[in-house]
């Protein structure tokens, strides 16, 4: 077999089934095997096949008497909801060993967006070990004492995948404690590792760190329950909407909440659930509704721009 050469279609076939340790071990074989196993699309197809092949897991941080920890949970069977069904395992992470205060911030493509000690932001491939620590912008708005004595963020993050450019980006909004509802937003690209200013009024009149829950990613558009102020009469109103932004476009828009919830008496977040954007009303504690959106367009959406 010495001088024969596999054809691409089988090479690449063969190293969809491999698992990430034995990639990250063949890209030392040669210069062109490296560059295939290091382009976005074999990334894309290796993530895709093993979605299809492995079962559910979950990463879950948590923080209890002063210690932070990563959990993989994973379920043994494919339809099983009990929790029985369910086994946890601790996982390292970066900077594991400073014991910081870790929050997951965001996914995507099995890329974590990991929170340390509410100041560093890091991207981490759980899978490969490798991580990245971003350097954040310095903060535009001061954050109010009170604000910090309850554990305010008065920020809040997004991070998503630009099919445009192939390339990953995080989104970061402040709201100004000062001024009702108004955000400054910034946006890093992971490829050229650099911050820019979000220049549009997207998001601009909103406090997109309402709930202090990070943005949802749902292909390719990051969302947020967000409150905003209408006039009314002689005086103001603030309402809750779901606002949207465009990790291609970079551009925002806001959706109305459904017209049977009442906001003042649901607490709302956002999820996702087979692959379309989800709204959870937990109802005055009684009981739970589950809204799945699946059609975003302008009339049925009821979609303004910002």
């Amino acid at each position: 077999m010495s001088g024969h050469h596999l054809p691409e279609g089988i090479l690449l076939d063969i190293c969809l089934r491999l698992p990430v340790k034995a990639i990250g071990r063949f890209r030392c074989v040669n210069k062109s095997l490296c560059s295939l196993l290091q382009s976005p699309n074999f990334i894309q197809m290796h993530l895709n096949h093993s979605t299809e092949k492995d079962k559910f897991k979950l990463l879950i941080s948590s923080y209890s008497d002063g210690q932070s920890s990563v959990h993989s949970m994973a379920s043994r069977s494919d339809s099983s909801l009990l929790l029985s069904d369910y086994e946890s395992v601790e996982i390292d992470y970066p900077f594991k060993s400073q014991n910081p205060l870790v929050e997951i911030i965001g996914s995507c493509n099995g890329l974590v967006c990991l929170e340390l000690n509410r100041r560093d932001v890091c991207i981490w491939n759980p899978s490969t070990t490798e991580f990245k620590k971003i350097q954040t912008p310095p903060t535009v708005f001061k954050v109010l004492d009170v604000a910090h004595r309850r554990g305010q963020k008065g920020y809040s993050y997004g991070f998503g995948y630009d099919s445009k450019i192939g390339d990953y980006k995080l989104v970061r909004y402040e709201r100004c404690e000062y001024v009702m509802y108004l955000s400054s937003g910034s946006i890093y690209t992971l490829g050229t590792d650099t911050w820019k200013k979000i220049e549009s009024r997207a998001l601009s009149l909103y406090d997109v760190s309402f709930a202090d829950k990070s943005g949802v990613h749902v292909n390719g558009v990051l969302y947020w329950i967000a409150a905003r102020t209408l006039e009314k009469g002689d005086g103001f109103k603030s309402c809750l909407v779901i606002v949207s932004f465009n990790i291609c476009g970079e551009s925002g828009h806001e959706i109305q909440l459904p017209a049977d919830i009442s906001a003042g008496q649901v607490a709302l977040s956002l999820s996702m659930f087979d692959g379309n954007l989800c709204l959870i009303c937990d109802i005055l504690d009684v009981h739970v509704e589950v809204w799945v959106m699946k059609d975003f367009g302008e009339d049925k959406a009821r979609e303004r721009e910002s």
